[in-house]
């Protein structure tokens, strides 16, 4: 093989890496659209974040985060995410570690490999095999808060848009 076959298969092999990346970012936000949503805020491998973070939309962690950490909307902690500190949601998805509470107002799912070690409060509460928890869990009663962004328009507002048209 001379050195431009060499250069090929490289370029070819960096393509298939860049390919399996997408795909897998692809399936994240196909699994969230589950949810109604699309991904928002995605926070890749290599970035670290340390505060106070707020967000209205499906939020992604795939780095580190230390700080408090609220969402009106479906949080994901990525495969080689982490997050130290409190998390306050409604929904979250853990494929990573997270050292803090959690509150999420609806549902909280711990997938295979992934870590929460504090305390949990929500309203359901998924574990797959292969997940770890170390804490204590309050499960909420009654049916779960509606997330903002779905929430009904009321009577009167929906009347002055009408008219407004």
């Amino acid at each position: 093989m001379g050195i431009f076959d060499n250069l090929l298969i490289l370029l070819i092999l960096k393509i298939k890496a860049i390919n399996l990346k997408i795909n897998q970012s692809t399936h994240i936000i196909n699994h969230h659209s589950d949810f109604g949503n699309t991904m928002d805020s995605y926070f890749q491998d290599g970035v670290k974040l340390k505060g106070v973070l707020q967000s209205k939309g499906v939020l992604h962690i795939g780095g580190e985060f230390e700080g408090e950490l609220t969402s009106t909307s479906h949080l994901v902690v990525g495969q080689g995410g982490t997050v130290k500190g409190n998390i306050k949601t409604y929904d979250i998805t853990n494929m990573g570690k997270i050292n803090g509470d959690v509150i999420a107002d609806n549902k909280v799912i711990l997938k295979e490999e992934s870590t929460v070690v504090g305390d949990i409060t929500t309203h359901q509460l998924i574990v797959e095999e292969g997940s770890n928890f170390e804490g204590q869990c309050k499960m909420v009663k009654g049916k779960p808060q509606v997330r903002p962004e779905s929430a009904p328009i009321p009577q009167e507002k929906k009347k002055s848009r009408l008219m407004n048209l």
